[in-house]
């Protein structure tokens, strides 16, 4: 008789399918590698022991975020991302939907001298990040924040089983 006995890895992949999903308003964009992405999020919140129940990221363009940060923020600017904390009960887990402009990252990553992948997984991670509590209002809270986008983005690599590109593309960022 045959018993099932699952791969190791298959749990992790099962539960990240489940909690973390992607959508695009922007016509043909979706990130690629994104059962990668999902177990990357998955993980980032269990190091941070923060419990996970679901998080859809949205990727949209420049025009549809500002209508999202005029209608629900009162901002009348252009941003990367807006994180919605959808939580009900913590103790269920956080709940959220993180709308993305592929635009503004795109520009980001120009701006800021790095691959437009990296910066695209960096505002994933900034989204994530401040679900699980970090703040980015005062320049101490902005370098506790860019730390953890970092050791997120070396998360990830270690996941591809690649960690020796992520340090230089993290070291030549220029933001402060």
């Amino acid at each position: 008789m045959y018993v099932f006995r699952p791969r190791k890895g298959v749990h992790t992949y099962i539960q990240a399918v489940k909690k973390v999903h992607f959508f695009s308003e922007t016509p043909g964009f979706l990130p690629k590698n994104r059962l990668l992405l999902r177990q990357w999020i998955t993980q980032l919140f269990e190091l941070h022991e923060t419990k996970l129940l679901c998080v859809n990221y949205i990727f949209c363009t420049d025009a549809e975020i500002l209508v999202i940060n005029q209608q629900y923020l009162n901002h009348d600017t252009f941003t990367d991302i807006i994180t919605f904390d959808n939580t009900e009960d913590k103790n269920a887990g956080v709940e959220s939907d993180i709308f993305i402009s592929v635009e503004r990252t795109k520009e980001n990553a120009e701006q800021y001298n790095c691959h437009k992948t990296t910066e695209l997984h960096r505002v994933m991670a900034h989204g994530a990040l401040h679900l699980m509590g970090f703040k980015d209002k005062t320049k101490e809270q902005k370098a506790q924040m860019r730390t953890e986008e970092n050791k997120a983005l070396l998360l990830l690599e270690t996941l591809r089983g690649n960690t020796n590109t992520l340090k230089t593309k993290t070291t030549n960022d220029q933001r402060n």
